[in-house]
């Protein structure tokens, strides 16, 4: 479960608009949106069956996405994968070589339709981390919501909604009010996960 607690006043919680209540609702939602990534990424990442390493050549990085593909293709996942990728690791994918960029041509050959970049796997060194998250059927960029259970290795049950409830007033006259959401990362099929530390 994840949870930010925050106060209002009772001007911003009986004001003519909800304006001021909804700004700072917002606010604690952003907050507890990042509380559930800081969870979940770093979880793939470590849950991943195969886990390769890679020197620091481009031709390299291109045989580990591939050796990743072939992985969750033989797992059943022969869709077109999603990547995500820490911020080097979105550098090193998005190279020039000769004035062109290499992105197009890796994301080709490891048959991805989706690339996020995520502060979340970051580590203490400044190495790429990749995730290639398998999928059964093409499931186009910002669709993942949509698809059915089963087609994509993992999912995040949620038991709790995003929620907002009131705990009730404090001593110095406010309103505490608290931004919940319980959930749970469940990892279906590892065969659908691989990471990439380059």
């Amino acid at each position: 479960m994840a949870q930010q607690p925050f106060q209002v006043t009772l001007a911003q919680a009986n004001g003519p608009t909800p304006d001021a209540l909804l700004t700072e609702v917002m606010a604690r939602t952003k907050v507890l949106a990042k509380n559930v990534d800081d969870a979940i990424l770093p979880q793939l990442y470590a849950s991943a069956t195969l886990s390769v390493s890679t020197t620091n050549s481009d031709v390299d990085l291109l045989k580990k996405l591939i050796a990743a593909r072939a992985h969750v293709e033989d797992g059943g996942y022969r869709a077109p994968s999603c990547l995500i990728a820490n911020t080097e690791g979105l550098t090193n994918l998005s190279q020039l070589v000769s004035g062109s960029s290499i992105l197009d041509g890796l994301l080709t050959a490891a048959n991805v339709n989706a690339l996020h970049r995520t502060t979340h796997l970051e580590g203490a060194d400044t190495d790429t981390r990749i995730v290639v998250l398998g999928r059964r059927r093409r499931i186009p960029q910002g669709s993942a919501p949509d698809a059915s259970p089963g087609e994509e290795p993992v999912d995040v049950a949620v038991s709790l909604p995003p929620s907002l409830e009131i705990d009730g007033e404090t001593g110095g006259g406010q309103i505490q009010l608290t931004a919940r959401i319980r959930y749970a990362l469940r990892i279906t099929d590892d065969l659908g996960l691989a990471g990439i530390y380059h």
